[in-house]
């Protein structure tokens, strides 16, 4: 399993194999808990003893910010050590194919979109729209007011943006189940709305 730097919006999943066939599937995670088989299992394309194959499998796109892949059978004899690392997984934005591919969309006002799913458990995603560059604070709030979580807090760029809060507070430690409000401050526009965490 390897987890990414951040949630991206996983389209395609690139597999290179070398001299030794596997049956394999590939699961991607938001929470590195709860996953989705993106690839089911199949046997790869290489032969026995080949030269190193390149697959790429177009997926229909999901946020994830974890994967892993699964070695099922293997053709590899038995005096082979398998091992994995980090480099040997990794992710890769993908560049744009065209001239209309460079314009990014920009949304026209500032908005905090209802949290989903709503209620949750264990995790929900917090979109917000940010129509230019801003200084930002995005928290999470109990019914007291007392600050729960602060998810972000800084300089952001112009654009559609997506948070997860998997029901943690600042310390690490989970949050009880019950009614949680989050806010979004950005320059001069503040709004706030209402969650429901269920245990």
């Amino acid at each position: 399993m390897v987890e990414f730097d951040n949630l991206y919006t996983i389209e395609q999943v690139g597999v290179w194999w070398a001299s030794h066939q596997h049956t394999f599937s590939v699961d991607l995670s938001i929470d590195g808990n709860n996953w989705i088989t993106v690839i089911p299992s199949r046997i790869s394309a290489n032969s026995e003893g080949s030269t190193p194959v390149y697959e790429l499998f177009p997926i229909t796109p999901m946020l994830a910010k974890y994967i892993r892949i699964n070695i099922e059978t293997t053709s590899a004899p038995s005096s082979h050590i398998f091992q994995s690392s980090v480099a040997e997984l990794e992710a890769y934005m993908m560049p744009p194919t065209g001239i209309n591919d460079i314009c990014i969309e920009v949304p026209n006002f500032y908005k905090l979109h209802p949290n989903y799913p709503n209620p949750f458990n264990p995790v929900t995603t917090i979109s917000y729209d940010l129509p230019e560059r801003r200084a930002v604070n995005l928290a999470i709030f109990d019914l007291l007011g007392r600050e729960v979580l602060t998810l972000e807090n800084g300089v952001v760029e112009p654009g559609y943006h997506t948070m997860q809060w998997d029901g943690l507070d600042n310390a690490g430690q989970p949050v009880a189940a019950g009614v949680y409000l989050y806010r979004l401050k950005a320059g001069d526009f503040t709004q706030m709305r209402k969650m429901v965490l269920m245990k």
